[in-house]
Order: C-alpha cells, then sequence, then structure tokens
C-alpha cells in the first residue's frame, strides 16, 4: 500500500464518529487491531502500532497488506473453518 493511501485511511477511520475498531494486516500476515486512538501512531512513511502492555510493532507504511474497516473479532469468524 502506498504512504499516501494508508495515511488517507487511517486518517479517515481515526477521525470516524463514533471511532471504530480496525485492523491493519502487513506482509507475513501479522495483525494489529487498532481499538483505541492512541494505538497507532504514523507519518513519513513509518508506523508504530502501541498494543497491550505497551508493546511496540514499527512498520513500514508500504507493508501494509490492507487495512480492513472492522474490528478483529469479527474478522477471525469470517474466515472459512478448516
Amino acid at each position: 500500500m502506498t504512504r499516501d493511501n494508508f495515511e488517507d485511511t487511517v486518517k479517515t477511520l481515526i477521525e470516524a464518529t463514533p471511532f471504530r475498531p480496525f485492523v491493519i494486516e502487513i506482509n507475513g500476515g501479522e495483525h494489529f487491531e487498532i481499538d483505541h486512538l492512541g494505538a497507532l501512531a504514523y507519518g513519513e512513511g513509518a508506523s508504530v502500532f502501541i498494543g497491550p502492555g505497551g508493546r511496540l510493532r514499527i512498520f513500514d507504511q508500504e507493508s501494509v497488506v490492507q487495512v480492513i474497516n472492522a474490528p478483529a473479532h469479527a474478522i477471525r469468524s469470517r474466515k472459512p473453518k478448516k
């Protein structure tokens, strides 16, 4: 995903009223649920996800596969069962 596309998408989701959780998927299948306004810092092509317990994950915005406008539990329930 391009930097501009990522930043525009995330800005729209963060500024939505009311705020609703969303998910960011990066290369390799790792997912981050943005469940509050302070969970993500981004700009200049880089992002920092601040997870539970203060866990930090830094990633390049171009490594983003998709931004999903749904909470993580909704995404897990959509995946086909094996």
